[in-house]
């Protein structure tokens, strides 16, 4: 008996070297994929059938990198640079509560969700309240309690170094596992330039003693390379290498600056990089190397959306169009698959996570989505993964399932009042704001 069977579909199973099963059942028991066969050949026992007809299914979206509580920063900046933009942020960040911080991730999730996330990976303040509105809202989350000390000069109020550090460990010792394994955590150093040395080196003890990885912004923009260059006489990546960071699972957002040295630094199991195109584009941050990253070995790059501040849109199918044509990549290659892959697989591998999701095969988590065919978008449909992303929209997405449950349903999200959310946030971000 399975809980859901999802018949008559084509399946994306975005394993290595695994072309499209058209004609397929994709099967459903617990928090698995108990099955997938051509259809008929599992049977029709099961509690939900949804019909696959003129439909797609493929992993879950991964989102590498966001900041969930500046949601309601979306629509505020415009041709500002990252260090302007900061600036301006800050005052509203730090003045944000807890419960502030929960509907700012509760919009973000739903928004997510109706783009086919189902994971996201996220560095903020009052990150267990981050962590609260992946549970209710049926993602999948890995959170992290954000570090940081100074940014500009300012004292940005979040107490001693040690202070933070401990509430890092304690929001990672609380959270991770919670939820039957959709919540993982990791510490958040914020940034080379916004920490000290002595701060890094003691999160970094803090993460190997108590076995979690690190999720930290890495050589973003050619300031924080000359900057780092200067003071430490070597780039960010040397610098964290030389200090031990990359002995644990290590996530590294923007990795835009990055020299052939620094790459091959870099290019080992373990270590994962969130490429957010939108919001390093917005930013005039740059373009990353990310046809040179993406030919690793064995570096992971994953896409992020990075925050609705500083990207204004939580749509990672935009991201992957994003990354797919601002790059120069080489006359013949595939950039349509290679950015599906940093969407789904090479995202969960980022996280750490390749073992569980990221793929449709018999054993993983049920974190799918099934997608509409049946669209003007859509047609002529000559090669899926092409369409996908040059075509591709948010809006495509019908059904996503995240542990084997759906939490979104015909466009429905399932365990969210999302119209409450709504008025929250407004409400919220009028105070904030001043309006």
């Amino acid at each position: 008996m399975y809980d859901i069977l999802i018949r008559n579909t084509t399946v994306m199973p975005m394993t290595e070297g695994g072309g499209l099963l058209e004609g397929y059942d994709v099967a459903i028991a617990g928090q698995r994929i108990a099955a997938l066969g051509p259809t008929g050949t599992l049977g029709a026992d099961a509690t939900r059938m949804i019909d696959g007809a003129n439909r797609f299914v493929m992993p879950g979206l991964v989102n590498t990198h966001t900041h969930m509580g500046q949601t309601y920063h979306r629509g505020t900046a415009e041709a500002m640079l990252l260090q302007e933009w900061l600036d301006q942020d800050a005052p509203i960040s730090s003045s944000m509560t807890a419960e502030d911080v929960y509907w700012a991730a509760m919009l973000a999730c739903c928004e997510m969700l109706h783009a086919g996330i189902t994971i996201f990976a996220d560095m903020f303040f009052h990150e267990g309240q981050v962590a609260q509105a992946a549970v209710d809202s049926g993602m999948r989350a890995q959170v992290a309690q954000g570090i940081m000390e100074q940014f500009s000069g300012d004292d940005l109020g979040r107490g001693p170094a040690a202070e933070q550090i401990a509430r890092s460990v304690a929001c990672a010792e609380e959270w991770h596992g919670a939820a039957d394994g959709r919540i993982t955590a990791r510490l958040a150093p914020h940034a080379i330039y916004s920490l000290s040395p002595a701060t890094l080196r003691d999160t970094l003890a803090a993460a190997k003693e108590k076995g979690y990885g690190i999720h930290t912004h890495l050589s973003e923009t050619t300031l924080e390379l000359e900057w780092c260059e200067e003071r430490y006489g070597v780039s960010p990546p040397r610098w964290f290498e030389e200090a031990g960071f990359l002995e644990v699972p290590y996530l590294a957002a923007h990795c835009v600056y990055l020299s052939d040295e620094d790459i091959e630094i870099l290019d080992r199991d373990g270590v994962g990089i969130a490429h957010n195109p939108g919001s390093n584009l917005k930013l005039a941050s740059g373009r990353a190397r990310i046809p040179d990253l993406t030919e690793r070995k064995n570096l992971a790059v994953g896409l992020g959306t990075d925050s609705a501040g500083s990207n204004d849109s939580l749509d990672l199918l935009k991201e992957a169009y994003l990354a797919a044509v601002v790059h120069d990549w080489p006359i013949g290659s595939t950039p349509a698959r290679i950015c599906l892959r940093m969407a789904t697989c090479e995202g969960a591998r980022a996280l750490g996570l390749a073992d569980e999701i990221g793929t449709v095969e018999v054993g993983k988590k049920a974190d799918l989505i099934v997608l509409n065919l049946e669209s003007s978008r859509m047609t002529p449909l000559h090669q899926l993964e092409r369409t996908l992303i040059y075509a591709g929209r948010a809006s495509d997405v019908e059904v996503v399932i995240v542990d084997g449950k759906v939490v979104l349903n015909g466009g429905t999200l399932t365990m969210v009042d999302e119209g409450h959310v709504l008025r929250e946030a407004r409400e919220r971000t009028a105070r904030l704001f001043q309006w």
